[in-house]
């Protein structure tokens, strides 16, 4: 057994214990295995979570893809903020020879576990609540257990995400407790996301007509109004907690901004599912080209830590991401004859 550093031997036993699996591990190593899990560990967690929320929120359903890109910034938020109050070096640092991939930040718990908990099971599972969904619509929505597509589904929820947590620790970034702590984490918003979400969406629709049925109806701008209280709630929770990191913060806000605020109030009625195959790939690609735009123009504007507000700053330019994305680009697409549905005003 190899001997720990002096400051190896200061850690906990937990985390003495999680060195040792993660030696254990890389006894199976080899160049190609960790090549292969370098690419896996991100393109598999945040890479899929991009694509997959720009897939839903322009070219499939919009109301899933924004469900999807709100927990998806909250998770990372607030993994990033229990980062910050735990304070745990990674595990190379007490023992460097485990290394295989270069990061910087703190270990506790697995941002990639936790992202990779919600989002596999809420892109396969979740559906949003609707307000009269069709009989078709219900009996589509109901697939046994015991159907091969069903089990197929589980199997997928489960095994990608312990993949991630695998390649954490195989590639020595993570304790095997921080990863579990992740899929705790991302368990509980999946499982919030599925649950608790629409059952305060019903409560909160029960009430009011819809913005067709009546533009001038004060319930449903009332709604409107706590939907929006609430994503402020939740991002003022962020920045609260993260205190230096305020993307995701910025990034919630700005969603809600142009949901709530920009494609509700405007005369355009999108609809994500509409549309030939074409029309979704330009969608998709304009789509993601204008969200990049204020990550551009701050890059350009080198924008660093050095400035004074840079919290300030780096807010408004996720802020603006998450407005380009749910507001602006979908009234573009209407505008550009790219929906294929009705651009009629409202």
């Amino acid at each position: 057994m190899t001997e720990f550093t002096a400051a190896s031997k200061e850690l906990h036993a937990v985390h003495q214990w999680g060195i040792e699996v993660i030696r254990t591990v890389q006894n199976f190593s080899n160049p190609v295995i960790t090549e292969i899990l370098k690419v896996f560990t991100d393109a598999s967690t945040y890479g899929f979570v991009v694509f997959i929320i720009g897939l839903y929120l322009w070219c499939i359903d919009y109301k899933k893809g924004l469900h999807l890109a709100y927990a998806a910034a909250f998770t990372s938020g607030l993994n990033g903020g229990i980062k910050r109050i735990f304070k745990i070096k990674r595990p190379f640092t007490h023992a460097p020879e485990i290394m295989l991939k270069s990061i910087g930040g703190y270990s506790t718990p697995s941002g990639h576990s936790s992202i990779s908990a919600l989002i596999y099971p809420a892109a396969l599972f979740y559906k949003p609540f609707q307000k009269e969904p069709s009989k078709d619509s219900q009996s589509n929505n109901i697939e046994k257990n015991g159907t091969a597509s069903a089990r197929l589904k589980i199997a997928a929820a489960i095994i990608l995400p312990l993949l991630v947590g695998f390649s954490r620790v195989y590639l020595g970034v993570h304790y095997p407790t921080d990863v579990l702590l992740g899929w705790v984490l991302g368990t509980f918003i999946f499982l919030a996301l599925m649950f608790f979400l629409p059952a305060v969406e019903a409560r909160l629709s029960s009430s009011s007509k819809t913005y067709e049925e009546d533009p001038q109806n004060i319930k449903f701008k009332k709604e409107a109004s706590i939907r929006f209280t609430l994503a402020a709630i939740f991002s003022f929770i962020l920045i609260l907690i993260s205190r230096e990191k305020v993307n995701e913060a910025g990034v919630i806000l700005g969603l809600a901004f142009g949901n709530i605020r920009i494609l509700e109030n405007s005369k355009y009625n999108f609809d994500a599912s509409s549309g030939s195959a074409l029309q979704k790939l330009l969608r998709f690609i304009i789509g993601a080209a204008l969200s990049c735009i204020p990550i551009l123009i701050f890059y350009l504007l080198k924008i660093d830590s050095s400035y004074a507000q840079y919290r300030l700053y780096r807010f408004l330019e996720f802020f603006a991401v998450g407005a380009l994305a749910s507001g602006l680009a979908p009234i573009i697409f209407c505008r550009l004859k790219l929906s294929g549905g009705e651009n009629a005003d409202r």
